[in-house]
């Protein structure tokens, strides 16, 4: 068969048509003898003539039309997926923002009050949580930086060897002198 498989029903269905007269236009694809597949448009107008069924078939090549639609297709399906993803972002970057900024909001208003109070361990406090705050954005914005990096692929990897025991145990040690200084 010169019909792509799943175009055959198409096919029939212009036969049918075709029986009434009707002008029929579609897309289908067609089996090279080559095997190769190929997109046509296929414009036919059926008609009666001197008593005899005659038609008229016009088929045009479009395949690299179709290439052109698929790829298209494809850059939008990409592009949407960026714009999802962006607006994420845009979300999360919003409350990460947010959150610390209230904090350092709230805090700056506390500080007004304890410092007409003199309440040097709360003013001490809110200092330390405004600093912990502006911290946390400073964090999280080298984060982005670093993900726009590895995005733009301006990131340079080195290697190196390490003593993961050595390593280990420092990371241990750095987490008991913070569990401690907390108590």
């Amino acid at each position: 068969s010169i019909f792509y498989q799943d175009d055959l029903n198409m096919y029939e269905k212009f036969q049918e048509n075709s029986i009434r007269n009707l002008p029929e236009k579609f897309d289908m694809r067609l089996i090279k003898k080559n095997g190769a597949m190929v997109w046509v448009d296929s414009k036919v107008l059926s008609f009666d003539a001197y008593d005899s069924y005659c038609s008229l078939t016009v088929v045009t090549d479009i395949s690299r039309w179709k290439e052109y639609e698929e790829s298209l297709r494809q850059a939008l399906l990409k592009e949407k997926e960026f714009v999802e993803l962006k607006s994420g972002v845009l979300l999360r970057i919003s409350h990460d923002y947010r959150t610390p900024l209230t904090i350092i909001q709230t805090c700056a208003e506390l500080l007004k009050v304890y410092y007409q109070t003199r309440d040097d361990s709360k003013f001490m406090e809110n200092i330390d949580r405004i600093t912990s705050s502006i911290n946390g954005m400073i964090k999280f914005l080298e984060d982005v930086i670093f993900l726009g990096k590895i995005e733009s692929q301006s990131l340079t990897v080195s290697y190196e060897e390490v003593n993961v025991i050595q390593l280990m145990n420092g990371i241990i040690q750095n987490v008991n002198k913070m569990n401690q200084s907390s108590i």
